[in-house]
């Protein structure tokens, strides 16, 4: 299971095409939200959470993914940062060896719970400087250094949740996915 953790302020195209591809390759994945109700987008764009992130949740909840996915906007960046809850499960997810996946100003999440200091990274540009002691490889879309998969921003997003489709499902879905979608890169 794959979960998109969300606030208000999120990057829409970063979560809902990630959200869409993953269903695509037949993966289960979920947007999840800090707070019940709808959650409203960078951009205005309103959806209501496939599941709700409760402290009490949060062991068994862990348990249950393969991966945890992080979208960026800077609003949504700022809420996940400091909530404890969010990063009880970040640590956990890591902890757990499960994945690891943000893009655009998402790294910066990890990078403060230093989950990416030494690893090679993107993010969005000119965030370089809030990644810690991360490598931040500036001219890549997508990379993957270990369980930890960052990307650079919503024009990054089919290069990314391709690779997330890759990893949790193979090459040969990622390629279905990316001709069903006629994505060319």
């Amino acid at each position: 299971m794959v979960a998109i953790l969300l606030a208000n302020g999120f990057e829409s195209a970063e979560a809902l095409v990630t959200l869409d591809l993953l269903h695509r390759a037949g993966i289960n994945a979920y947007l999840t939200a800090l707070n019940q109700g709808e959650i409203v987008s960078a951009n205005g764009v309103v959806v209501k959470a496939d599941r709700v992130l409760k402290e009490s949740d949060i062991a068994v909840f862990g348990k249950e993914l393969d991966m945890l996915v992080l979208a960026g906007g800077i609003n949504n960046v700022n809420t996940l940062r400091d909530a404890p809850e969010a990063k009880k499960l970040i640590t956990q997810t890591a902890a757990d060896g499960k994945y690891l996946a943000a893009i655009c100003a998402a790294p910066m999440i990890l990078a403060k719970i230093g989950l990416t200091d030494n690893k090679n990274i993107t993010c969005y540009p000119g965030m370089e400087s809030d990644m810690g002691n991360a490598n931040v490889q500036t001219d890549s879309k997508v990379v993957v250094d270990a369980k930890v998969i960052t990307g650079q921003g919503p024009g990054a997003v089919f290069d990314f949740a391709l690779k997330l489709v890759e990893i949790l499902k193979g090459e040969e879905t990622m390629q279905r996915v990316k001709n069903e979608v006629h994505y060319q890169d």
